[in-house]
């Protein structure tokens, strides 16, 4: 097949002739040579490079192709956004996909070590564990979620991360930094422990907790849905409520109805109390709504001039 490097080489006399080794390459590529186009021999041949729309080769458009792809997150949002600081979000994201040097981690490469978890020193060190099922870090959800008004048991970053599914795009904006955060701070607290010999603190941990969540509050910026519970919700975190956005203003001409036509104004100005006009725009209204009528669901108004 070296020799067979160009297209020219299989056209003879103006037709495909495809060896059939080649024909089984073509074929396993999902083209049908039966039903290949009459090669045109006027033209030069090209390089095409089929998974770059314009036929380019490119190394990113390569390594796509050669890459192993795994299935998506749904969770990866919540990690890798713009209310999270990034490396808050690093060490997060490293804690989720398995990737800190804990005992267990360890245990797998082949290091034969006796495994006991440095907080609560009764089962081995495993970041499911330290994250989640410690006792200490069971203390620090409960805290955690008391400050939302939830009732859950954190088990699970999936489980703990959707518990602020039906909350204002605030809360639920604000719900990722915190579970982040506390994350990231249950496992610089093993760390003091494992290197520098502290003690359990639960204080520290909160301390961090609030010091982490006030330094990532400015890039919050989801609103609330002006709900007390929102309110009471950032209060006890020292936070300001974000409200909605103010509607913007936009300008637009008043132009006369057609002859023998009444026309009703009903925009933004009018709400609640339309006004009626006639062709002539003479000043003052020609009528107004005195009543309505609510009948089978359906609207009905009263009209006098």
């Amino acid at each position: 097949m070296k020799h067979l490097a160009k297209v020219e080489d299989l056209i003879v006399n103006g037709n495909w002739v495809i060896p059939d080794i080649i024909q089984e390459v073509i074929e396993l590529a999902g083209f049908n040579v039966a039903s290949l186009a009459e090669p045109d021999v006027t033209k030069d041949d090209h390089l095409v490079w089929t998974p770059d729309l314009g036929g380019e080769f490119k190394v990113k458009s390569a390594f796509e192709e050669i890459r192993v792809k795994r299935e998506k997150n749904s969770w990866h949002s919540h990690i890798w956004n713009s209310h999270v600081p990034v490396k808050t979000a690093s060490t997060a994201w490293k804690l989720i996909t398995n990737a800190a040097a804990v005992d267990v981690n360890v245990q797998r490469k082949g290091v034969h070590l006796a495994s006991r978890c440095y907080v609560c020193y009764t089962h081995e060190e495993s970041l499911s564990h330290l994250l989640w099922h410690c006792e200490h870090a069971q203390t620090v959800w409960k805290w955690v979620a008391s400050k939302f008004e939830f009732r859950l048991y954190c088990s699970s970053f999936t489980e703990v991360i959707s518990a602020s599914k039906s909350r204002s795009p605030m809360i639920k904006q604000l719900w990722d930094v915190v579970v982040t955060s506390t994350m990231v701070t249950l496992w610089h607290h093993r760390n003091l422990i494992y290197h520098e010999e502290k003690a359990v603190n639960f204080n520290l941990c909160t301390a961090r907790i609030r010091r982490m969540v006030r330094a990532s509050a400015m890039l919050i910026t989801g609103h609330s849905f002006h709900r007390m519970a929102d309110r009471r919700i950032m209060t006890s975190w020292n936070l300001l409520v974000l409200l909605l956005k103010a509607p913007r203003i936009r300008k637009c001409w008043w132009t006369s109805p057609t002859e023998h036509t009444v026309k009703i104004n009903c925009d933004g100005s009018a709400i609640r109390n339309p006004v009626l006009r006639d062709w002539f725009y003479f000043p003052g209204c020609f009528g107004r709504f005195s009543a309505r009528y609510v009948e089978k669901n359906r609207c009905q108004h009263e009209l006098y001039g």
